[in-house]
């Protein structure tokens, strides 16, 4: 083999050993501790939602101390933490709904673990096969017990599921293993009511022919117009104050959509 020959042998293995090591150091990258650290940063964790609450119960606190009972951002918190129906209700059966929960939410939603250490030891007084501690300090969780369902032990906590739900979701933080199972089964229920309430509202002429809905759309365009719709037909039913008269029929149908 002449030289010439040997050079460009020589060449084109530098060449191939030059592209697998910069594939071995994309890999190495890739798979790092510390890219895989960066990424985790980067992500949200289960307990967002919870840390969310506790952080506005102060603000939430506040309004109501002024007497700002009527804003957006003090229903809307109350509708999250209260195991009510508050969709339509009027001021005073807000404040009421606000009364009965916050403290609950409080004992449940602290700064660290406490809170749901309280969540815990309160189910577990409610019905130990729903949650209970084992004799080596683990928990057992399974709100499916005897065919309940996360709104059950919601109800009889006294806050809403969802709220509920972020406190599980926290849970998961602290090295819990919880199965949201549950959680996907009840929106399939509320689902079907929906579309019942859909089918019922149409019966009685309370939806126009061209608004549909489409319970199940993946597409967040189509969910948005479609929470446009299900406001415009609850406003239908709602009188001169704002408030839902619930005896007018198809009232209720229109608060399940």
């Amino acid at each position: 083999m002449r030289n010439g020959e040997e050079q460009s042998v020589v060449d084109s293995l530098y060449d191939q050993y030059q592209q697998a090591a910069q594939l071995a150091d994309q890999y190495v990258g890739l798979t790092s501790a510390y890219n895989k650290w960066q990424e985790a940063l980067s992500t949200a964790n289960e307990g967002d939602m919870y840390d969310s609450i506790y952080n506005n119960i102060k603000s939430v606190k506040e309004l109501y101390k002024k007497g700002l009972v009527g804003t957006d951002d003090f229903r809307t918190y109350v509708d999250l933490i209260s195991p009510k129906d508050l969709a339509g209700a009027t001021t005073e059966e807000v404040v009421r709904a606000y009364q009965q929960s916050i403290g609950k939410i409080e004992r449940y939603f602290t700064d660290g673990h406490k809170g749901a250490e309280n969540f815990l030891k309160d189910v577990q007084k409610i019905n130990s096969e729903w949650a209970h501690m084992n004799k080596d300090g683990s928990w057992e969780i399974d709100f499916g017990a005897g065919g309940s369902s996360d709104k059950d032990v919601a109800k009889k906590l006294g806050i809403d599921v969802e709220a509920l739900q972020a406190i599980l979701r926290k849970l998961v933080d602290y090295g819990f293993d919880i199965d949201f199972g549950d959680s996907f089964g009840s929106l399939e229920m509320m689902g079907v009511a929906a579309e019942k309430a859909y089918s019922k509202l149409k019966e009685l002429g309370k939806i126009g022919k061209k608004m549909k809905f489409k319970f199940d759309t993946g597409d967040i365009a189509e969910v948005n117009k479609q929470i446009e719709d299900a406001k415009n037909v609850l406003n239908k039913f709602r009188d001169k104050n704002g408030n839902v008269d619930v005896n007018v029929k198809g009232a209720k149908e229109a608060q399940i959509i």
